[in-house]
């Protein structure tokens, strides 16, 4: 591999040739190789568009030469546009307040644009990281900036329209599943019926929650420490400079942002970054609710393995030939018959696929391979036709399997009752005239 000669305070170091970064991000790279977790590339984003606007201002300030606020630009556009994504190989674990990151991002964007101007960035170098890409800037203000940056474009791009699709499909699925009722579950067991539309309207309206309390999250993200420097004196940064960062992102990314009243608290303290982790979190619980816990997935796939081993053991048994003619398709049909009724009751609950519904059709497999030559054998002495023997395994088989299916029906029957008398007598009340 070929190596130049990178140059800071603390003397050289040999940077591989064809990197871009510079000397305070190869001794970040050696001295903290530390896990595989490097800076995500949303931070890293954040970071080169708030380096673009402060280029912009620092122009109209008179703080920068029109030809180095034009190269800064040109290179923060092809990062943005993914082109050096490779140049930004640090990892999270580092030290200070995000600096060598900061200086990693300031290292490329001179770099590159010294390769832009002179085709090499071995000699001098027209646009300096500190002098020029980092100037009006702190680690202290910039990366918590970046931060804030990176968060509102997730919550707005992503986050937020996924949810608002998502909870317009449950609001629809209500609507579609009024009709069929379910039992509930509380404490581990059945309780009362509902409808399946009442149940997912509950979903509904916790992702309309979820949706308030990311948008509560949003607007606090939108202060930006920028302007404060390195301890939020805003020494080193022209007057205003933080108000005039925030609206050139914002006219630039067309979101919004604000400069943040008091940079000592921006600064030090980053409560809006946790207040809207918070908000992520509570929203990961609720859609916790939406899926299997492992546990419960691991029962349902080892059932669903013990009724295919069952079911081939059934296979192998109804083929051996040591049935009586016709015994076999009879004891089959029977087993196939009890298998629909019992997936149709689940269906008619919205149960289908539930760790109940597996149970059943796993008794009823194994009913039928350890029962079934019994009963065949016991029938058939009695010289019974095929019919009948189906007719008998089957009822035999559903009384084994389905055995609180009584109870559950008449529960589910007094609350369709109980809906179709509120919904006469609500037809039958008289509409007020205004």
């Amino acid at each position: 591999m070929n190596y130049r000669t990178e140059h800071d305070t603390m003397g050289e170091i040999q940077v591989p040739a064809a990197q871009l970064w510079g000397a305070q991000t190869e001794r970040s790279r050696r001295n903290f190789n530390i896990g595989a977790e490097q800076m995500p590339l949303s931070l890293i984003y954040g970071l080169v568009r708030v380096k673009k606007a402060c280029a912009q201002v620092n122009y109209r300030e008179n703080l920068l030469p029109q030809p180095i606020r034009d190269g800064i630009i040109q290179v923060c556009d092809e990062i943005l546009g993914g082109q050096h994504d490779r140049e930004f190989p640090l990892s999270v674990w580092q030290t200070g307040s995000g600096t060598q990151t900061n200086m990693n991002v300031n290292e490329v964007i001179a770099n590159r644009a010294a390769v832009i101007a002179t085709g090499g960035c071995e000699q001098d170098r027209p646009v300096h990281p500190n002098d020029h890409v980092n100037l009006s800037q702190s680690s202290n203000d910039v990366f918590p900036s970046a931060m804030h940056v990176a968060a509102v474009f997730a919550l707005e791009d992503h986050l937020l329209p996924s949810l608002a699709s998502f909870r317009q499909t449950l609001e629809q699925k209500a609507v579609d599943f009024a009709g069929i009722v379910k039992i509930g579950r509380t404490h581990l067991q059945d309780a009362t019926p509902l409808t399946l539309g009442q149940e997912v309207s509950g979903w509904a309206a916790m992702i309309e929650s979820n949706q308030l309390q990311l948008r509560e999250a949003l607007h606090h993200l939108r202060f930006l420490a920028i302007g404060g420097t390195a301890v939020g004196t805003g020494l080193n940064a022209p007057a205003g400079f933080g108000e005039a960062v925030a609206a050139q992102l914002s006219q630039e990314t067309g979101k919004t942002f604000y400069s943040a009243a008091n940079k000592f608290h921006a600064l030090t303290s980053h409560d809006q970054l946790v207040f809207a982790s918070g908000a992520v979190k509570a929203l990961a619980a609720n859609m916790m609710k939406g899926n299997q816990p492992p546990k419960y997935s691991a029962q349902l796939s080892e059932q669903a393995a013990a009724l295919q081993a069952q079911g081939a053991q059934l296979q192998g048994y109804l083929t051996s030939g040591t049935l009586p003619p016709g015994v076999g398709a009879s004891l089959s049909a029977a087993h196939d018959s009890a298998a629909a009724t019992i997936r149709s009751q689940y269906a008619a609950r919205g149960m289908s696929g539930s760790s109940a519904e597996m149970q059943d059709l796993n008794n009823l497999a194994q009913t039928t391979v350890t029962q079934g030559a019994q009963i065949a054998s016991n029938l058939l002495a009695t010289g019974v036709s095929e019919q009948q023997f189906a007719s008998g395994l089957y009822q035999n088989l559903m009384a084994t399997s389905m055995q609180q299916d009584t109870n559950m029906s008449k529960a589910i029957a007094g609350f369709t009752n109980a809906m179709a008398n509120s919904a006469a007598r609500t037809a039958a009340t008289p509409t007020p005239t205004p």
